[in-house]
């Protein structure tokens, strides 16, 4: 598998847990260790990187993609930093943070990074974007010219975009999907995506020892979310999809990623 791809290591990052026993290095450990001090831990993560630790080593997941599924702010800001490429596998990380409050600031770096240019070339060019990035960007005219110009379909992890985008038109988003796969199978996939974002948010509530997200709880209930639901994964809700069309500049004014003010 290319080092690029959103799954990362073998069975993807499904386990949305700090630990796991796949195969690590010291900077993948230090990425992943989020109760260190601060402090201790940038001062660790760039003496790694001093001594050749590579931060976009082409390992099952890279540092920056470990820090984010670990909600390591200090090791995402530290990674960045020292050279880290924002590329699609760091991206498909943030799906599986609940926490708005980091979500949104990891979203921060990551535009501000786009706009500087520090990202992977595969999301640059239009094919190679998943259609839930451009959805979650908020931006209207790449969605509709996307859906109208190739043969994606949507799933419940285009309407967990849908959900947490926050610019853009995200009704005109929804009708555009309406328009093309019906009501019924939307509404399905919403309520699909709502049923494994109330179990994420809920078990990271556990795991961090917060209060769960009560408006976040609501929402998603009345979204439909199935609260008997055991099990739940998003990967069991994504469906790759291979694009065969030519490659468009995301640089076209009608689909640049770069100009959308937030990721979600």
């Amino acid at each position: 598998r290319c080092d690029d791809e959103e799954m990362g290591r073998p069975g993807g990052p499904r386990f949305s847990t700090d630990f796991d026993d796949a195969p690590r290095n010291c900077l993948d450990l230090l990425a992943l260790n989020r109760f260190a001090d601060p402090k201790q831990l940038e001062f660790a993560i760039k003496k790694a990187v001093e001594y050749n630790a590579d931060p976009n080593h082409a390992g099952y997941e890279k540092p920056l993609a470990l820090a984010v599924r670990g909600r390591n702010l200090t090791a995402v800001n530290t990674l960045l930093s020292l050279g880290a490429t924002v590329d699609r596998q760091a991206l498909a990380a943030l799906r599986y943070i609940s926490d708005v409050r980091v979500r949104h600031e990891i979203e921060g770096k990551f535009l501000a990074a786009f706009q500087r240019g520090e990202c992977s070339s595969t999301l640059k060019v239009l094919k190679d974007v998943s259609l839930w990035i451009i959805v979650q960007s908020g931006n209207v005219k790449a969605a509709k010219k996307r859906l109208k110009d190739q043969s994606d379909s949507a799933d419940a992890g285009v309407l967990l975009a849908l959900r947490r985008c926050r610019d853009g038109d995200k009704k005109e988003l929804r009708r555009i999907m309406v328009e093309k796969f019906g009501e019924r199978s939307v509404a399905g996939w919403s309520a699909e995506a709502a049923t494994y974002e109330l179990v994420t948010e809920l078990r990271e509530a556990l795991i961090d020892k917060r209060d769960p997200d009560e408006e976040l709880v609501r929402e998603l209930v009345r979204l439909g979310a199935n609260t008997q639901a055991r099990g739940v994964e998003l990967d069991n809700y994504i469906l790759e999809h291979e694009d065969d069309d030519e490659s468009v500049d995301l640089s076209d004014s009608d689909s640049d990623l770069s100009e959308c003010d937030s990721f979600q």
